[in-house]
């Protein structure tokens, strides 16, 4: 554990060498909701990419810039390592240690997808999981979407939600500052709203 001033400032000097190479790029989890103490770093990222061709000119998986700068922070900059009690390195998640700080950095795939990224990687946890939970199960997500991919699902496809005020708009509840969530809070606004609801007779 480390005071939030430090650790924000680490977060930050991270940021500092991948953001050129992001399109969006943002500290979440307990340093954004600013608890006094922090025990990891929670970074959001969407990298810039570009498409990737093979050998035949043949258009394969997009390149990511923040894929290859982290290679190469990670080859020569001693500060910046994997994590060697969680090894993560794939293309949505990465686990690293930096300066001694163990860092979770969640990267979206497309620009729709970093709303919910952002908003359920910010936490609190419980607050998280009551955003992708169904109505019908005493959440805030509505009985005919889905929680998938970091996107929402309806049964026309995918919203686009490419940023928080989208996402939370597309559950029906308020944006609150993210030292303002709680489960607590969203638990009690749901239930005004299904009373209200009934009140009006609406299904």
């Amino acid at each position: 554990m480390q005071n939030l001033v430090k650790a924000k400032q680490k977060a930050e000097s991270l940021i500092a060498l991948i953001d050129d190479v992001c399109l969006r790029v943002e500290i979440a989890g307990s340093i954004r909701r600013r608890k006094s103490q922090v025990k990891d770093i929670e970074i959001v990222a969407l990298p810039k990419t570009k498409p990737g061709k093979d050998l035949f000119g043949n258009t394969i998986e997009e390149i990511s810039f923040l894929e290859i700068r982290l290679n190469g922070l990670l080859q020569h900059n001693n500060d910046l390592s994997f994590d060697p009690e969680l090894k993560r390195n794939g293309h949505k998640y990465k686990r690293l240690l930096w300066h001694g700080v163990k860092v979770d950095l969640f990267i979206a795939g497309r620009s729709r997808e970093y709303g919910a990224l952002i908003a359920i990687r910010t936490g609190p946890w419980d607050f998280s999981k009551m955003l992708v939970t169904k109505q019908e199960y005493g959440g805030a997500m509505p009985n005919d979407f889905r929680q998938q991919d970091n996107q929402i699902w309806t049964p026309n496809g995918p919203l686009e939600t490419s940023n928080e005020l989208k996402y939370f708009a597309a559950l029906g509840i308020p944006f609150w500052l993210p030292w303002e969530r709680s489960e607590y809070r969203l638990r009690t606004f749901l239930r005004k709203r299904i009373a209200m609801k009934h009140e009006l007779g609406i299904k």
